[in-house]
């Protein structure tokens, strides 16, 4: 698999823009003025796919945030995985496409949600109020948004929602 690590950028995610602000997944909303902050700090990352026709997606990423892109030479996904430089313990938030995305019914809880414009079911498992992740339908299917940030996301929600509200996917040709 080809990776390639890009540090000394940002990026933060959210999950939907409220009127006042960026809302998070629990409901709150960021301060207007942390807002602006993180909007003026970001910077544009579009991630195409290497192999066509399939979906690339595009987010920005804020000051002090780090991405790393997982695919393989033959195709059939392309991963990004996103963390704060600074952030303690594993793990990321991953968006991806994948032609195969599948998930446990054991414990899981979802419902569905409008992600950006995108009709989209947002999962939650064994109880958990962290939604672990966010897989989109209809012709999106395959595009997926993963938690894997369990050890560091309370710390960094208002930059993580940010990130969020920015993902977008297009289908390239």
């Amino acid at each position: 698999m080809k990776k390639l690590a890009v540090f000394p950028l940002a990026l933060f995610l959210a999950l939907s823009f409220a009127l006042a602000g960026c809302a998070s997944p629990d409901g709150g909303e960021t301060d207007p003025a942390r807002l602006t902050e993180l909007e003026e700090n970001a910077v544009p990352v579009e991630i195409e796919p290497p192999e066509k026709p399939a979906y690339g997606f595009s987010f920005s990423l804020p000051d002090g945030w780090s991405y790393e892109i997982d695919q393989p030479e033959d195709g059939g996904y392309i991963a990004v995985c996103l963390r704060p430089e600074d952030a303690e313990g594993d793990g990321g938030i991953i968006i991806e496409y994948t032609e195969r995305f599948g998930v446990c019914g054991t414990g899981l809880e979802e419902k569905e949600i409008d992600f950006n414009g995108y009709a989209a079911w947002q999962g939650f498992y064994d109880g958990d109020t962290m939604w672990d992740f966010i897989s989109l339908q209809d012709d999106y299917y395959g595009c997926v948004i993963l938690n894997g940030a369990d050890s560091w996301y309370d710390d960094y929600e208002d930059a993580a929602a940010f990130l969020l509200s920015t993902v977008r996917f297009q289908y390239y040709e």
